[in-house]
């Protein structure tokens, strides 16, 4: 197809090699000079070609086995003293950031293994799965980069807790599975709920899988089996959201293919603004600048600021026709937005008890806590009071309270 010949073009990648060389030879001479029993390699898309234009670069320094009851993280961090911006970041082993010709450089220490039965840490199973896309990929680094662009896209693209969509080393799998990037999105479009991939045949068939693997690895709406981890489900991070998200943007390239598919959308209020206006809903606009730290949880507590606001609507019989949120980079700022029916709620509203012929007690309650009350259809019945009858008063308050711990500071957009 003509189309994605010409998104490609457009996507091509110098001087990657050139930009990555010398860190890892100049962690290799360090390694050598202190006499380690360690070996330096690339990770990441970048290890596998399946990398875009912007990318970071992960690179693993693999301990031998003599090491395995050392903390690799500490004798990684004496071999990276010969950097000088070498950041630690914490993690369930810790790794190391470096930047450099303007890429971001992820150093993590492992332990050099040959199956994932051997791991200490999920991190010492990373280098696998390279070396099993490396295997197994043939000619479709261009397919998997072309998913990888319709995914970013379509913003269902990333593991991290905040966007709950597919990892690089998802798209990676699936891709391989169905052959071709065309034959990746049919695949797609024809997903059913609990759709399961097993590309090593580890399970003999569907029911084997759901009896096999522990509960919590089958919540998602995907279960696709790690092809180094049989016990492992990829795409247990996966949101039913970014599923069916997915499924739908397949379809529609599939129904109509179009190169603005592809393309990154820019995140203007302008369109927001005309879309409440379209909808004849009041806009509530919030922007919130992010605290300091890991991406991945900075962006869970936006996310968790974003959910409560849109739960507290909700709980206060707000009519929400259309909620969303927009954050791209740490240095950048968050947005926020409810689009609200524009109906006034009343001063009061009508709160249920229980049924009269339940239990005496919990009558006795309600009257004794609601001084006015009527009883229809067997059950009782009182007017409270609300406490918010304007969705910005809630979201002002949401704002001032529950948002304040979790970003450096917010305002309403007008």
């Amino acid at each position: 197809m003509e189309l994605l010949k010409e998104i490609l073009k457009s996507h091509k990648i110098k001087d990657t090699e050139r930009k990555v060389r010398p860190i890892l030879n100049r962690i290799k001479t360090e390694i050598e000079t202190e006499n380690i029993n360690a070996e330096v390699v690339l990770g990441g898309s970048v290890a596998k070609g399946t990398h875009l234009k912007k990318y970071d670069c992960d690179i693993f320094v693999k301990f031998g086995e003599t090491y395995k009851d050392k903390n690799l993280s500490e004798l990684l961090e004496k071999i990276l003293q010969c950097f000088d911006n070498v950041e630690r970041v914490h993690g369930s082993r810790d790794y190391f950031k470096l930047l450099y010709q303007h890429i971001e450089f992820e150093i993590v220490p492992v332990l050099n293994i040959k199956n994932s039965e051997e791991a200490l840490n999920v991190t010492d199973v990373s280098p696998l799965h390279v070396l099993w896309v490396k295997k197994h990929i043939g000619k479709k680094a261009d397919d998997i980069k072309l998913a990888k662009l319709f995914c970013k896209a379509q913003r269902v693209y990333g593991a991290e807790s905040f966007i709950n969509g597919f990892s690089g080393y998802m798209i990676e799998i699936l891709v391989i599975y169905y052959g071709s990037f065309l034959n990746f999105l049919k695949g797609v479009s024809n997903w059913k709920l609990k759709e399961v991939i097993d590309f090593t045949q580890y399970y003999k068939n569907e029911k084997e899988v759901f009896k096999t693997l522990n509960k919590a690895k089958l919540d998602s709406p995907l279960i696709l089996i790690d092809p180094v981890q049989k016990e492992r489900n990829a795409a247990a991070a996966l949101s039913y959201e970014k599923f069916n998200l997915l499924i739908a943007a397949a379809a529609k390239f599939l129904a109509g293919p179009s190169k603005k598919m592809f393309c990154m959308h820019k995140f203007l209020l302008k369109k927001i603004k005309i879309k409440a206006k379209k909808e004849k809903g009041v806009l509530i606009m919030i922007e919130a600048a992010p605290l300091e730290g890991k991406k991945d949880v900075i962006g869970g507590k936006l996310l968790k600021c974003f959910n409560y606001g849109k739960r507290q609507l909700e709980l206060n019989d707000f009519k929400l026709l259309d909620s969303d949120w927009y954050w791209s980079d740490i240095k950048q700022n968050a947005y926020m937005w409810y689009i609200v029916h524009p109906e006034k709620l009343s001063e009061y509203k009508i709160h249920a008890g229980p049924l009269i012929s339940s239990n005496k007690k919990d009558v006795a309650k309600f009257i004794k806590k609601h001084k006015k009350y009527k009883i229809e259809n067997n059950r009782i019945y009182s007017e409270i009071k609300r406490k918010y009858t304007k969705p910005k008063q809630l979201i002002k308050t949401l704002m001032n309270i529950y948002f304040k711990d979790k970003v450096k500071k917010n305002k309403l957009i007008e």
